[in-house]
């Protein structure tokens, strides 16, 4: 059976990710979040109880998004 991942983008607004969480019900979750975001992947995690890895992310380079989360998957 295939894991079901949940790549979420933290940001000012943690309700939104909180209820993709509930609702999507993922096996785990890639957390991208710059450094004043950090906090968010521990809270999500315990409020959740979605195993969560943090991708750290930063706000203005697509590319280095995008290949640091190509290496987690």
């Amino acid at each position: 059976m295939s894991e079901k991942i949940l790549i979420n983008l933290l940001s000012e607004q943690a309700m939104p990710n909180y209820i993709a969480i509930q609702e999507l019900k993922p096996d785990r979750v890639l957390a991208l979040a710059t450094p004043e975001f950090q906090t968010q992947v521990d809270l999500l995690q315990k409020e959740t109880g979605v195993k969560h890895t943090a991708i750290d992310a930063d706000a203005y380079d697509f590319r280095k998004n995008f290949d640091t989360l190509a290496r987690s998957l």
